[in-house]
This record gives C-alpha cells, sequence and structure tokens, in this order.
C-alpha cells in the first residue's frame, strides 16, 4: 500500500492510509519497522499531532535520534488545517512532553518513571508513548553475547506492555531492520511484544507498507 513520498510528506496520503491500519488510541504496542529513509519518525511525528490535537490527550515522545522537530509537527498541522491559530498550535504542543535520551539505562529508568508517575494518577491524560528509535538507543550493548543487552530490551518491553495494557496507553516504536535478514534488529527477546508490527520499505518513487 502506498504510504508517503518522503521528500515531500504527502500528509494526505498518511491521513488516508495510516489512520486504517493503525487506530492508536486502543492501546498495545506497535513497531514501525524498516530500514533508514522510510518515514518513521515522520510517521511518528504525524501520529503525535493528532493525539494532541484531535484527541485532545497527551503524548511522551521519547527521541533517542535528536529527531523531534516541533516545526515540523506545526508544518504538518498546517498542511491539515485550512486556518491554525497561534493560540492552539500552542496548545498541542504543550501536549507533547519531549524527553531526548541517549542512553538504554536512561530508557529503561524513564520507563520506570513513567510507570509510577501513572500508578500515583499523574499524567492521566497520556495516551500515547513514542519512542524513536528504541534500536538506536539499545544499539550498544545489542548483538553478540552481549546478555544484559537482550535482558534490559526484555525488561523495558515488559514495563512497555504493563503500561499499555494497565492504562491504556498505546507505545509506538521505532526498529530498523538488518540487512542481511529484513528482520527486527533487537533479536528474538523482542520479537514477541509487539502487538502490531509494520514494515516499511523504501521504493523508487514512494514508500510502501
Amino acid at each position: 500500500m502506498e504510504l508517503l513520498d518522503h521528500q515531500t510528506f504527502d500528509t494526505f496520503m498518511i491521513h488516508s492510509n495510516v489512520d486504517p491500519i493503525m487506530n492508536i488510541t486502543s492501546g498495545g504496542i506497535t513497531e514501525l519497522l524498516g530500514p533508514s529513509s522510510t518515514g518513521k519518525t515522520q510517521i511518528c511525528l504525524y501520529l503525535s499531532l493528532q493525539v494532541a490535537w484531535k484527541n485532545e490527550c497527551e503524548v511522551w515522545y521519547i527521541d533517542t535520534c535528536n529527531n523531534f522537530s516541533s516545526k515540523r509537527v506545526l508544518e504538518i498541522y498546517r498542511s491539515l488545517k485550512e486556518e491554525a491559530s497561534l493560540e492552539e498550535e500552542m496548545k498541542i504542543l504543550s501536549r507533547i512532553r519531549v524527553s531526548r535520551l541517549f542512553d538504554p539505562f536512561e530508557l529503561l529508568n524513564l520507563s520506570e518513571q513513567i510507570d509510577h508517575f501513572l500508578a500515583n494518577g499523574e499524567y492521566d491524560n497520556l495516551k500515547l508513548i513514542v519512542i524513536d528509535s528504541l534500536s538506536n538507543v539499545m544499539s550498544t550493548i545489542i548483538g553478540g553475547k552481549q546478555w544484559i543487552g537482550h535482558s534490559m530490551v526484555v525488561e523495558i518491553g515488559r514495563i512497555l506492555h504493563h503500561i499499555s495494557h494497565k492504562y491504556n496507553i498505546s507505545i509506538l516504536c521505532t526498529n530498523i531492520t538488518l540487512q542481511e535478514s529484513n528482520k527486527p534488529a533487537l533479536g528474538v527477546g523482542w520479537m514477541n511484544l509487539p502487538s502490531h508490527r509494520i514494515l516499511l520499505q523504501p521504493h523508487p518513487h514512494n514508500q510502501s507498507i
């Protein structure tokens, strides 16, 4: 199915093709999987906008690649709204909380903190957690015989699964594919954790899923 031209970011194509596939407000862990430059971050930004704007709910965007752009979020918003007001734009951005981290232990700690906040009744309007990219932050401790990396992936996955099911919060993670096998880069410990897995593949003229 055609999804988007990652150069022009056709928001109409995204609106017509992503939403029927991903009911992201229904909970569960969804994995966006694919090689670099297949539009994973753009989809994360678009879906974050939808939750913050249309649902008027909060998003926790965990950025491990320094890719989050509030400017890009507003560009997408303005392309979908004929008359965008500054007040509404500020409200949308205020609902998207961004945490930038580049260490797997920080991700584990933040996941535990979010669980703790929710258990104490904080962030009760939180409906989407984005991790872009899970594979990037875990890459330093995954591979070969580094058992601690696989154990941490499982533990982070367990916490995310708990958060999703206990609080009905959707989790959206991005992951890359291994060149030689086209399989997820996080290994067998991660394979069965996502509720949904969407494979993005490069195409000469557009992206397809």
